[in-house]
């Protein structure tokens, strides 16, 4: 929307706001397998929006828009202009009023300079959200179709930047190291700890336990072993959980792991029994070929107190793993292991 003749602003290349020979030569200069120059675009100034170079859009004290932006899309501030302005009704369709466009920018899509019936009012237009590297920007007013040809997402109709509708990015705590704009799922699907609407400058990553994931895990032998989860991270295997007993949840929460060498097969335990400061989980895994399998898992022995664990299981020659976590995702803190082998050691 503009204040423009139609006909000047898609005749004026050179953004002398008349048609004539000039734009001609810039049209003959730029002509290949699209109509306008690839250097055109939208220039938005303190009164309209026109289509012209960026040279030009700079001399004319303007916003350059892009290469290939256009009027009917670009995001232009006007000023204390009024114009039709297109907005959604309470019964969710589309009507029209002369406001300030300032104004209808904060709740529908403006036209500068035209009346109504000049306009034809999309069905469906809201708010489009565009990632630019890592941050999101949000334009109003946007139709699906200008949206996706933006590059964004469509936020639906009668949807607004005011509600903040588009992700949003913060910090993430990975292995002790913080990592600035991240979303949610991302950095909890990395086993990060997700600092919401903190960045890095405000929050301190603690370290990682050495035995984080399965491929740092310890060595143990049997006996006693100390461990503290309180920075651990959730990593895979997920969702394993489901042969024991689990309330629902099919995670072992804030894990660290072990390993013991097995000669040949034992009977053994593996125990946090009344020996946790949080509720435990205990998985025991062997492997099979190149695949982890779980042997064993525990979660609230009966005979345990504040939720903490014990197995009795089987243990394969060769390398088992054992996995120490919480039962929800608070659940962490300091604890021992023990590790005992009934025959065969």
């Amino acid at each position: 929307g503009n204040g423009l003749p139609e006909a000047i602003l898609l005749g004026d290349l050179d953004g002398d706001f008349m048609v004539g020979v000039n734009d001609l030569l810039v049209l003959l200069d730029g002509w290949g397998a699209c109509y306008w120059p690839e250097e055109a675009g939208a220039c938005c100034t303190e009164s309209s929006c026109w289509l012209t170079m960026p040279d030009l859009c700079t001399d004319a004290a303007g916003d350059w828009q892009g290469e290939g932006s256009r009027c009917e899309s670009a995001d232009c501030t006007y000023g204390e202009q009024d114009g039709a302005c297109c907005y959604v009704d309470g019964d969710g369709t589309t009507k029209c009023l002369i406001t300030l466009v300032t104004e209808c920018q904060t709740f529908g899509r403006p036209y500068l300079g035209l009346e109504c019936n000049e306009v034809d009012c999309p069905d469906s237009f809201g708010a489009c959200c565009i990632q630019e590297g890592t941050t999101w920007t949000c334009i109003n007013g946007r139709t699906p179709q200008e949206c996706t040809q933006a590059g964004g997402e469509f936020q639906g109709h009668d949807t607004w930047c005011e509600d903040d509708p588009c992700p949003v990015n913060t910090s993430c705590c990975l292995d002790g190291l913080c990592f600035d704009d991240f979303q949610e799922d991302q950095c909890i699907g990395s086993g990060g700890t997700w600092n919401d609407g903190l960045n890095c400058d405000d929050v301190v990553c603690e370290s990682v336990p050495p035995n984080d994931d399965i491929d740092n895990a310890i060595f143990i032998s049997p006996g006693l072993h100390e461990f503290d989860t309180t920075t651990a991270t959730s990593g895979s295997p997920f969702d394993d959980f489901i042969v024991c007993e689990n309330a629902g949840d099919l995670m072992v929460h804030n894990d660290v792991w072990y390993a013991v060498d097995i000669p040949s097969f034992n009977f053994g335990i593996v125990s946090t029994c009344n020996m946790a400061q949080f509720n435990t989980r205990i998985a025991v895994y062997s492997l099979k070929g190149d695949s982890l399998q779980m042997t064993a898992c525990n979660d609230d022995n009966e005979f345990c107190m504040d939720g903490t664990s014990e197995v009795f299981c089987d243990f394969m020659p060769g390398i088992n793993y054992i996995r120490i976590g919480g039962s929800d995702l608070t659940a962490a803190g300091l604890g021992s292991l023990r590790l005992d082998l009934l025959k065969g050691h």
